[in-house]
C-alpha cells in the first residue's frame, strides 16, 4: 500500500515481466479494458493528439488504416460513442502504439460479429511482427481459432494451463449415427443436441473402446466442449 492521498489509500504495485519493471517498458504494454475512459473535454481527435506523444513506437499510418476501416469520426467526443464504439476505439490505440504486449480485458464481448472478427485479425498480426497479446474471455468460441496458449480457471484456480493442442489431446467428440445412439458410458459428458436431434458428448480418450470408434467426430472437440467439460465436472476424472 501507498501514502494517503486525502481520505483515500492509493496502493502502490510493482508489476514485473521477465525481470523488468512494467513501468519502464509502459511505451510496449498495451492495455485494453471496458473500463477505460476519456475526459469528457475532449473529442477523440484531441486525446489521440495527446495519447499518441506517450508512445515512441507510435505507428500513425496504421492508426489511420484502421479508424478509416472502421469508418470513425474522430470530431466526436467519446461520450457520444456506443458501447462498442468506445472498446474499438481503445482497440486502434492500443494496436497502433505498437506495443510488445497487449493485454486484452474482455472487450470483444461488446462487439458485433464483423468488428471482433476484425480485431482478431488485427491482433493476429501484431503476434505474427513478434508481439503478445493476452486476453480474458467469457466467450471462448472467439479464441478457438487464434490462439496458442490457454489458462482455464475455475474457483481462482487454473485447472488447464498450456498449449491450445494439449487442450484437445485427452479427449475425443462423439456424435449420434445416422443409424445408432452412442453407448451409454459413465464418463461421456453431455454436449447437447444439434438442430437435427444428434446428441454429442466429449470422452476422455483412455476410455474408448471399439464400441465407440464408430461415433468418433473426425474435427474432434472444440475449446468451448473441452471449456464446459473441465468447468463443469471433468477435470478430476480426465
Amino acid at each position: 500500500a501507498g501514502p494517503l492521498s486525502g481520505n483515500i489509500l492509493v496502493p502502490i504495485l510493482e508489476i514485473r515481466h521477465l525481470g523488468e519493471d512494467l513501468g519502464k517498458l509502459r511505451p510496449n504494454v498495451g492495455f485494453v479494458s471496458e473500463h477505460l475512459q476519456v475526459g469528457p473535454q475532449f473529442t477523440l481527435q484531441e486525446f489521440v493528439a495527446f495519447y499518441r506523444t506517450n508512445f515512441p513506437n507510435w505507428n500513425h499510418q496504421l492508426f489511420e488504416q484502421l479508424i478509416r476501416d472502421r469508418k470513425f469520426n474522430l470530431k466526436i467526443y467519446f461520450s457520444n460513442c456506443s458501447r462498442g464504439q468506445k472498446m474499438q476505439f481503445f482497440l486502434i490505440l492500443a494496436l497502433a502504439q505498437s506495443p510488445r504486449l497487449l493485454f486484452v480485458d474482455e472487450v470483444t464481448s461488446v462487439l458485433d460479429f464483423q468488428a471482433r472478427e476484425y480485431f482478431m485479425d488485427k491482433l493476429n498480426a501484431l503476434v505474427k511482427n513478434g508481439g503478445s497479446v493476452l486476453i480474458t474471455t467469457n466467450i471462448i468460441s472467439e479464441v478457438h481459432w487464434h490462439t496458442t496458449d490457454l489458462v482455464i480457471l475455475k474457483d481462482h484456480t487454473a485447472i488447464f494451463s498450456g498449449p491450445r493442442s494439449e487442450l484437445f489431446a485427452p479427449y475425443v467428440k462423439l456424435q449420434d449415427d445416422a443409424n445408432s445412439n452412442v453407448p451409454s458410458h459413465p464418463n461421456a459428458f453431455y454436449l447437447g443436441v444439434d438442430s437435427i436431434g444428434k446428441r454429442s458428448f466429449l470422452l476422455p480418450k483412455k476410455y474408448l473402446a471399439d464400441s465407440f470408434k464408430q461415433f468418433v467426430i473426425d474435427g474432434g472437440p472444440n475449446i468451448s466442449d473441452v471449456f464446459i467439460y473441465l468447468t463443469e465436472m471433468g477435470h478430476q476424472v480426465a
